[in-house]
């Protein structure tokens, strides 16, 4: 079954957006519009289990209104959504409600995610996905992340390849990304890629035409890194971790 195919995919990858893809769409008639309904009917339910029905309500009404842009559009691996509904992926996912903490927690763990949220949360992780894809973006060189962890959690971070599984925001300067974390991942882009010759990696998309996101570049699920070099800022109390993109990212 279907549920079983994106259990196992997810976890043997730990990319949510793509196991979604393989095993619920591909050599299928399913339009943009069925993915949508999928979306829809996923935010609503994972909103009824947080309580925040209201909020989910909300969040569906504006995907809904976009359902005709999406009807004659059959889906494809390497689908280019119509604009209009990949600016209103990316507004949804940017607005302050339960959903990107919510896909955060879940995707950051593939490895205990469950078949409810792997179906609930697929759909709307495909589509934001192929958003950010169409914006992808290649000429940003080094990119920052600010995080809180654990030195049990740190480990992660230090290994030969790190992958990201979920959605990830990091931010374009040092400045606008050194809150109050301990640990800072700063992240270098500049790596010539193994499938375009002569172009740099892509690895996510920056977003200057929205206000709340113009400082931040977000990244996909999947892209993977290797560690470079560890320094501890003693002034600061950070732990400085130098990740390099792995040339496979594309």
């Amino acid at each position: 079954s279907g549920n079983r195919d994106i259990l196992d995919y997810v976890r043997e990858t730990g990319n949510l957006p793509l196991a979604y893809y393989d095993a619920q769409l591909t050599n299928t008639d399913k339009t943009v519009a069925d993915v949508l309904d999928d979306a829809i009917t996923g935010i609503l339910r994972e909103g009824a289990t947080l309580d925040k029905s209201s909020e989910a309500e909300w969040l569906t009404k504006e995907l809904l209104n976009l359902r005709k842009y999406g009807i004659k559009e059959n889906v494809s691996k390497h689908l280019k959504l119509p604009y209009e509904l990949a600016e209103m992926c990316i507004y949804i996912y940017s607005k302050s409600s339960f959903l990107p903490g919510l896909m955060a927690q879940v995707l950051n763990s593939p490895q205990s995610i469950t078949s409810e949220q792997a179906n609930s949360l697929g759909p709307f992780s495909w589509l934001l996905y192929r958003a950010l894809r169409q914006l992808k973006t290649t000429n940003i060189p080094t990119v920052y992340k600010d995080l809180e962890l654990t030195d049990e959690e740190r480990k992660d971070y230090v290994k030969e390849e790190v992958k990201f599984t979920a959605f990830t925001e990091t931010y374009k300067q040092r400045r606008d990304s050194e809150c109050v974390g301990n640990t800072l991942l700063i992240i270098d882009l500049n790596v010539k890629s193994n499938s375009f010759k002569d172009q740099n990696v892509c690895c996510g998309a920056d977003m200057p035409g929205y206000s709340n996101l113009s400082m931040s570049f977000h990244m996909w699920p999947g892209v993977k890194f290797h560690f470079s070099k560890y320094e501890y800022d003693a002034d600061k109390q950070k732990h400085i971790i130098y990740l390099k993109s792995s040339a496979e990212n594309y």
